[in-house]
């Protein structure tokens, strides 16, 4: 859908007068021996759903952090078998589970016990809104993301998205992938009033969607991002090169994206990720919108796992913001250790 230009917010690379910060208190801290958090969620009454890979299972914390709950899943493809867990917490105190390997979708009630299940073609991203409608991006065989739209009952509403994939290429005379780094990933989210958020992240733009598909506005900002640096280079793990088979070369770009993640605040303000500071810094930069799409500020933002999709996918939700506070997966710097970390959020007028 072609954008109204009185429907278009373009932005210059720095605020023209920061008015607002925010600033990230930390109020909790999660952390298990041993254990791998994947994704987290947090249902309507503050409650914290963590899924541990290592484990296997979905730990349920109060809004304390006291322990409440965990339900091991066995790994497999039999009913209520698991071998990829990502989480979703629906406003009538359901937790959805999408299973990507398996390509199936459960519905888990309050005590983490399956209610049901189906098969969703395609690798796939999930979203619920507050009608209990569901939001599914799929990236299919013919290299297609689309993002499709799903009653309670499941029946298909529409289809909301449709973009081609940029994926890594294969060369059969070198027997070699070229993997670019950074590669274009599509980000999408839900506000309070269900319009739909999302961008890809090689360009800053984000466009907001009427819950009946009417485009209602589009954020965007001028401006060059940072270098590739080769202290980026040295960051990146071991491109795959076995001994028998393909090996990997990456690809890297001569600057980095314009955005890694965003999230929407209670008033509709947008909190976008960027990668502006370097590697080695604790904190994150993002750029702070108001909810008109006019820009307030850079602020620093809790650096979390995974954050910048160098080389890995997005998808399992490492952070998001809820009721005014920010949750985080974090790790220290060998990776050995991880937290769930929850920070107030407070706004400190400039």
């Amino acid at each position: 859908m072609a954008p109204n230009m009185s429907d278009t917010v373009i932005n210059e690379e720095s605020p023209a007068q920061p008015s607002l910060r925010l600033d990230f208190a930390e109020e909790l801290s999660i952390i298990n021996e041993g254990w791998w958090p994947v994704t987290l969620d947090v249902d309507e009454i503050g409650n914290i759903y963590i899924c541990d890979e290592r484990e296997g299972s979905i730990r349920k914390y109060s809004p304390e952090g006291n322990p409440l709950l965990e339900k091991i899943f066995k790994k497999g493809q039999g009913p209520g078998d698991f071998n990829f867990m990502d989480i979703q917490c629906s406003s009538d105190g359901l937790v959805y589970v999408f299973d990507q390997m398996l390509s199936r979708l459960s519905v888990l009630n309050r005590d983490l016990t399956v209610q049901s299940t189906r098969l969703i073609d395609g690798s796939c991203t999930l979203r619920i809104d507050s009608s209990g409608n569901l939001f599914l991006w799929r990236i299919m065989g013919d290299k297609t993301g689309t993002l499709t739209k799903y009653s309670p009952s499941g029946r298909v509403v529409g289809k909301m998205i449709e973009i081609k994939i940029v994926e890594p290429q294969y060369f059969p005379e070198k027997s070699t992938y070229i993997w670019p780094l950074y590669l274009p990933q599509t980000i999408f989210k839900l506000d309070s009033d269900n319009n739909m958020y999302f961008c890809t992240t090689d360009k800053y733009e984000i466009t907001i969607v009427s819950p009946d598909g009417r485009q209602l506005k589009q954020i965007m900002k001028k401006g060059q991002t940072r270098k590739f640096t080769a202290r980026d280079r040295d960051m990146l793990p071991s491109a795959p090169s076995p001994a028998n088979g393909p090996r990997t070369e990456y690809l890297a770009p001569k600057n980095v994206p314009p955005i890694a993640d965003f999230f929407i605040l209670e008033d509709h303000s947008l909190l976008v990720i960027t990668h502006e500071n370097a590697y080695d810094d604790r904190m994150i930069a993002g750029d702070l919108f108001n909810s008109q799409g006019d820009y307030l500020n850079r602020v620093q933002v809790p650096r979390y796992y995974l954050w910048n999709f160098v080389t890995h996918p997005l998808g399992k939700k490492m952070a998001l913001y809820k009721n005014g506070n920010f949750y985080t997966i974090e790790a220290d710097e060998a990776e050995d250790r991880f937290f769930v970390k929850k920070y107030g959020v407070h706004r400190i007028a400039e």
